[in-house]
């Protein structure tokens, strides 16, 4: 589940887009908060935090160890998962 952090920065980024859309109909306004919610979420994952480099320096780094060292497609597959799981996006919250 994504952090409450995150949740309530695309909900405010929805938010302060539904004010300028409110006299258009529903059907025009869903894609717009859609869009400002994805926003939020991208901005969240432009810079990756500390964790998320962490996470996957150390998802590679078990690799090494276990000698499972695949091509660097499937490293950089492992890596990935790790940082997003380590992120605002992935993180566990309450």
């Amino acid at each position: 589940m994504p952090s409450k952090e995150l949740i309530a920065q695309a909900a405010k980024a929805m938010e302060e887009r539904r004010k300028e859309l409110i006299a258009q109909p529903l059907s025009r306004i869903y894609p717009q908060l859609a869009e400002a919610a994805a926003g939020a979420i991208l901005a969240a994952l432009q810079e990756p935090t500390e964790g998320m480099r962490e996470a996957g320096i150390e998802a590679i780094d078990d690799n090494w160890e276990r000698g499972v060292m695949r091509p660097a497609a499937n490293s950089s597959l492992t890596c990935w998962r790790a940082m997003l799981a380590a992120s605002a996006l992935g993180e566990q919250s309450e």
